[in-house]
């Protein structure tokens, strides 16, 4: 999948992540074994849903979604334009249009089917089958089942069909002919005329593609084509006859012949001096629909078939219907009563009642008939409109004919797993029958129950002005979480809160004052751990995952869904990160050779590693990109002398062949390179399959290290024979002038950054040989990816290095090792040792901690001890300890340690040339030092006392007088310090914070979570102060004139910005605080910038004060406990806001 810039305010959902097996979805969500009761809504507690289909067979998923549009081929980034509300109408450069009434459409520029079709058939087809395929292979490719995926070749083919209609077909292909026939005669119409052209054959081609060979066939209903094939496909695998549909719509018409037709009808928009506003449902300005392009399709399968192979839901199909108002060719009825009725069919077999629904996508085509006739028949069905959100999608793509259902799919489904509806734009002057929300020219944050996605419904005679339903698409989610779809939540979570409350209760099971974002770690672990015990197939080895490793994750996820994650969202992520990392463990995924299992874990993955299923997945490799490899096979190509390797790893299930550089040709002959030997390389490049003649292959690369282990016989006479006899002292120059070779045997002390020599960029790798003796290993330009294959403590052996020397200062040679033509590095790979580490008390006291896997109530603790990896220097590694660590635990040499707490103090270190902060952490155990060292600056935005923190990646140390320092380094990149209390999923994550109630504010030292309402705000409580942007900190004058940082000392050059400084009585039920905020929080809890208010004169000011009295709000309060002594502006306060947000 694609990634995605993640907007920093309202962050868009990646695609929906791999959910956890079956097995533990059965476990944490169990499927009801009677019918649902009553389903709450947070719009209507007390209505009761239909009878709805409960035999995993029988339901239906929608798992995969791929499209083609005019805002390119990645769902993601066209549902951003979408919420963006970015017009795609644009001028029609495709054929000369000017003598067109109509010159502008949803025209598609710079498609490209790379990778999806190869390039001689790319030529021949049509644009309506050649958006199909590539769509068809992205939707697969999102569910889990790209062509290069081995779970694509364990669906049954027989039983997985297709079916993409298309509402004109091929009608360039059929253009064109008909022109050579006119112009040159029979003979010069290509022999693909009839084939490309008619309707089935998009279905068709993807199916032989794929080789699916259930129903196969495509459906022409003009508009409504796309829906058509959903509700057939749907009811396929409803009767038993299939597991899995590809199913949706396509459609290329914007060609001559296309838009002269619908000229000729008067059915378009001539609005030619500004095209980006030309579609505008339901405003009285419209003047009928814009074309556009394009194609939706969604993989469709049955919840059993879809749990069997784990695959990513995002959303279940609830039912559909069909029906024709028989009235007439293009007008529909004004009453709306074909629509009305199909769309109670339609609600009727899904089992929703009309009050659940309250979000539709309208067909809304600009048409001066078909948007009136469409509320007409919405209002029909569902009666009080102020309730539901109405949106229209082809305000900004155009009506693209048979591709519209699909693509306006997808944007529902968006809907329903971002939370956000797109805007309609170009809403000028609505129409007064029109009165729901149509979400005008702005996006909206909705929790979307169920949605109807009301589009065109088919006669057999159709043109734009029809419309119709969509059978809905349903999104159930419990009523206090964001409608976002992780895994199952969606189809399950609300079910299970009105059966049996019993999986839902780790929302819940945190008392008194216990964390809630512990709770749900501990939760989260105890679900992987689990899973774990219960998988036959986990492999020796696998154990629950480390705290660090989970809190990590977690927090990874929170930035990523800055709107909010719901447990379903956080459990998906974690199982899939959790599955990857392990899933080489499995015995499916074992290559034909064996490693034995502890020298997988003698030495840690290289960062820059990746997976060679990874390489196929993306079909892409990165020349900086590290490949740990296993050599499977080294064999010639036949008919040549080129010798090519199969490589495997760890982690994947398959292999690749590396055409092997000619300087290492030796080393097979020589058995050095052969079947189990360990390699390491970087600098390839891919040649993909549509480059070559077959499966994709690693191009040669010069910078390979063969891995060496002292412990195996053949090659510990290799390093004794080759490596021993040469050291850093032995080097001569009257030897090396005369072309003498040496090969070394050294240990790397450091890996460095050089200062860049005329322009060119420098790594020095320190080595240290067996008498003690330094010397710099040098590496120039692309030489320098070899050091992404090197890991402190190991020793290198190095065959053949050029040997430079120069006159230094003092007029004295200095010598140096460099990466010849000739040079060959083997290298012995740090190999770990393990510590035996006592549990202290603080774990085996924990009431949630995953003591209880090992501990048996009839016989006691068994497990009382975890061993851990010491690095090169002698110290602990704690990066995969599987409890939480307190301060009360720290100690001399411990890495990678990872630490939960309260900031309760913070300073600048002054006598010191670095840039080093003193941060106090305090937990349940104690409070300890942390020195942060910083690189340039600080840059960690704003941190305060009370704030919540998570630092991992901490070192401990005992100083010359014995004390403990505890140190975090912002230049080791795999550092992390995360702020949650400034989060901004924090307050729409229930499942990550428990609601406090005011008065419970002053008792606890952390981050409490309230709905609160302003009661007082004094006018002289709002001033306005100058911030340092990068830690949101005031500012002080210097004598100069310039500014500085109160906080961090720093020069704030074009780094102040003028913010809200207030103080703000906050009360609920309980009681009521006074509390300060300052920069964007106050912002959003006054809803008003700085300039905005300031502008405004002193009697208005007052009165805006008064008006937000009535505001409720939930925010984020921490007790500061500032000393009377302080100098802040904040002096007389100790409570601070440091996240607010407003409730609707």
């Amino acid at each position: 999948m694609q990634s995605l810039r993640i907007p920093t305010t309202e962050g868009l959902r990646l695609p929906p992540p791999r959910p956890p097996s079956a097995a533990t979805l059965r476990r944490a969500f169990p499927v009801p074994s009677r019918q649902p009761a009553v389903i709450l809504t947070p719009i209507r507690a007390s209505v009761a849903a239909p009878r709805r289909e409960t035999d995993p067979k029988k339901r239906v998923v929608i798992t995969g979604m791929g499209l083609v549009s005019v805002f390119g081929n990645d769902v993601d980034a066209y549902y951003e334009k979408l919420l963006e509300g970015e017009s795609g109408i644009g001028l029609i450069d495709r054929f000369d249009a000017s003598k067109f009434p109509t010159r502008f459409a949803g025209q598609i520029r710079g498609f490209s089917s790379e990778g999806y079709i190869d390039g001689k058939n790319d030529r021949r087809l049509d644009d309506s089958l050649r958006y199909c395929i590539v769509s068809g292979k992205k939707a697969l490719e999102s569910a889990g089942l790209g062509v290069s995926d081995r779970a694509l070749g364990k669906v049954d083919k027989v039983r997985a069909g297709v079916l993409v209609g298309t509402g004109m077909g091929g009608l360039t292909v059929f253009s064109d002919g008909v022109q050579n026939l006119i112009e040159k005669g029979h003979k010069k119409i290509t022999p693909f005329f009839i084939p490309y052209a008619i309707t089935n054959m998009g279905s068709a081609l993807l199916a032989m593609d794929i080789g699916f060979m259930g129903p196969n066939y495509s459906i022409s209903t003009a508009c409504a084509t796309s829906n058509y094939c959903f509700y057939a496909a749907a009811n396929h695998i409803r009767r038993g006859e299939v597991d899995i549909m590809i199913a949706g719509g396509t459609e290329a018409a914007i060609i001559p012949i296309g838009i002269g037709g619908f000229v000729a009808c008067r059915a378009l928009s001539q609005r030619n001096d500004d095209p980006e506003t030309a579609s505008r449902p339901w405003d009285k300005g419209r003047d009928g629909f814009v074309m556009g392009e394009g194609a939706g399709v969604l993989v469709m399968e049955s919840l059993e078939h879809a749990m069997k192979r784990d695959a990513p839901i995002i959303a279940e199909y609830l039912g559909g219907a069909v029906n024709c108002d028989a009235y007439h060719m293009t007008d529909p009825r004004s009453d709306g009563l074909g629509v009305s009725s199909c769309i109670e069919q339609s609600l009727e077999d899904a089992g929703v009642a009309p009050e659940e629904v309250n979000y539709i996508n309208a067909h809304a085509t600009s048409t001066l008939a078909g948007d009136l006739a469409e509320v007409n028949a919405i209002k029909q069905v569902f009666k009080n409109p102020s309730g539901i959100k109405i949106n229209a999608t082809k305000s900004m793509i155009g009506h693209c004919l048979g591709a519209s259902g699909g693509l306006e799919a997808i944007a529902t489904v968006k809907a329903i797993t971002t939370g956000w509806l797109h805007p309609s734009i170009n809403q000028f002057n609505p129409e007064p029958a029109v009165e729901f929300d149509t979400v005008p020219n702005k996006k909206q944050q909705h929790e979307v129950n169920v949605v109807s996605a009301a589009r065109r419904w088919a006669a057999q005679q159709q043109l734009a002005a029809a419309i119709g339903a969509f059978p809905p698409i349903g999104g159930r989610c419990e009523a206090q979480q964001h409608s976002e779809v992780g895994g199952l939540s969606c189809i399950w979570l609300e079910m299970e809160k009105a059966d049996d409350p019993s999986p839902l209760t780790f929302l819940h099971f945190v008392e008194g004052d216990e964390d809630a974002f512990l709770g749900f770690v501990e939760y989260a672990r105890s679900m992987l751990s689990s899973e774990c015990n219960d998988n036959p197939d986990a492999g020796v080895g696998s154990t629950a995952p480390p705290w660090s490793w989970v809190v990590s994750r977690i927090l990874r996820s929170c930035v990523a869904y800055s709107c909010g994650v719901t447990p379903a969202i956080l459990l998906s992520d974690l199982f899939q990160a959790w599955n990857e990392q392990h899933r080489y463990m499995t015995a499916q995924k074992r290559l034909e050779w064996e490693v034995p299992f502890e020298k997988r874990h003698r030495r840690m993955r290289l960062p820059n590693t990746v997976t060679i299923d990874s390489v196929y997945e993306k079909n892409f490799l990165s020349p900086s990109s590290v490949i740990e490899a296993v050599v499977v096979d080294a064999y010639l190509l036949p008919g040549t002398n080129i010798y090519l390797i199969s490589l495997g790893d760890f982690w994947s299930s398959c292999t690749i062949d590396l055409y092997l550089h000619r300087r290492y040709y030796d080393l097979v002959e020589f058995q050095i390179l052969k079947k189990g030997r360990e390699v390491s390389l970087t600098g390839c490049c891919l040649r993909t399959a549509s480059e070559g003649s077959g499966q994709p292959r690693l191009l040669p690369t010069e910078y390979l290290v063969v891995l060496l282990d002292e412990d195996q016989d053949e090659d510990a006479m290799l390093l004794g024979a080759q490596f021993c006899s040469d050291s850093f002292s032995s080097i001569s120059l009257e030897a090396i002038n005369n072309g003498i070779s040496y090969s070394f045997y050294a240990r790397i002390e450091s890996i460095d950054s050089l200062e860049t020599f005329r322009g060119v960029e420098r790594k020095g790798i320190t080595l240290v040989d067996s008498d003690g003796i330094k010397l710099k290993f040098v590496l120039w330009g692309e030489q320098a990816l070899l050091a992404n294959l090197f890991s402190l403590g190991s020793m290198l052996a190095l065959d053949r290095p050029f040997i430079p020397h120069f006159e230094n200062n003092i007029g004295s040679p200095e010598l140096c090792l460099e990466f010849g033509s000739a040079t060959r590095i083997y290298m012995v790979p740090f190999a770990q040792q393990e510590e035996q580490v006592l549990l202290s008390s603080t774990q085996l006291r924990s009431p949630m901690s995953e003591i209880s896997s090992t501990f048996d109530q009839s016989q006691g603790l068994k497990i009382s001890q975890v061993k851990l990896p010491l690095d090169s220097q002698g110290s602990i590694e704690f990066k995969n300890y599987p409890f939480q660590l307190f301060v009360a635990d720290l100690r001399d040499k411990m890495t990678r340690v990872s630490l939960y707490g309260v900031v309760t103090s913070i300073h600048k270190e002054v006598n010191t040339s670095e840039i080093v902060f003193s941060v106090k952490l305090e937990d349940k155990t104690g409070a300890v030092l942390v020195k942060l060292h910083f690189v340039r600056y600080w840059s960690l935005g704003r941190l305060r006392i009370g704030h919540s923190v998570y630092i991992s990646g901490l070192t401990c140390t005992m100083t010359r007088e014995k004390k403990l320092e505890v140190s975090w380094f912002e230049k080791e990149t795999r550092n992390s310090f995360v702020n949650l209390s400034c989060l901004p999923a924090l307050l729409n994550s229930s499942c990550l914070h428990k609601l406090s109630y005011v008065s419970d504010i002053p008792k606890f030292m952390k981050t409490h979570i309230c709905r609160v309402s302003i009661v007082g705000i004094e006018h002289d409580d709002i001033c306005l102060v100058k911030s340092h942007v990068i830690c949101g900190r005031p500012v002080k004058d210097r004598s100069d004139g310039s500014f500085c940082c109160a906080f961090c000392n720093s020069i704030c050059e074009g780094q102040i910005l003028d913010v809200f400084q207030l103080k703000v009585t906050l009360a609920d039920e309980s009681g009521q605080i006074f509390a300060w905020c300052s920069g964007q929080t106050a912002t959003e809890l006054l809803q008003i910038t700085p300039d905005e208010y300031f502008q405004l004169p002193v009697v208005e000011q007052a009165m805006y004060i008064c008006t937000l009295q009535s505001e409720r709000f939930i925010v984020a309060v921490v007790n500061c406990k500032r000393n009377s002594s302080s100098r802040s502006p904040e002096v007389d306060t100790v409570f601070e806001v440091v996240r607010v947000q407003k409730c609707e």
